[in-house]
């Protein structure tokens, strides 16, 4: 199945309570093999705080659909952009290298699901 890299930027502060839903959702979304990897985006300069994402999609639309009930987007306090994306060098090790006490979870998906 394609991937697409998911990026996106808040343009608000998410009312109280927002956070809890998205995390629901994220792992919802994570339990359902449309994403694989996502975390935030430092603010740096000008440009805003923001997140990005790796997802599994059948299509571009089809991820942008995923995204349509995301709740921050339904919030309107963030605004997604999905491009299709192609892994071309993968480094070793990498659970060993993301897993730290800073990850906030790690959710099993079947590798036979596709």
């Amino acid at each position: 199945m394609p991937l697409f890299v998911m990026t996106g930027e808040f343009v608000g502060e998410p009312e109280p309570g927002l956070l809890e839903a998205h995390i629901a959702w994220l792992a919802a979304q994570f339990e359902a093999g449309a994403f694989l990897l996502s975390g935030g985006v430092d603010a740096v300069g000008d440009r805003p705080p923001g997140a990005l994402a790796v997802m599994e999609a059948e299509s571009r639309e089809a991820a942008l659909a995923i995204l349509d009930s995301e709740p921050f987007h339904l919030a309107g306090a963030i605004r997604h952009d999905v491009a299709p994306f192609a892994v071309r060098v993968l480094a070793t090790h990498l659970d060993e290298r993301f897993v730290t006490p800073e990850l906030v979870r790690t959710i099993s998906t079947p590798l036979d699901r596709r």
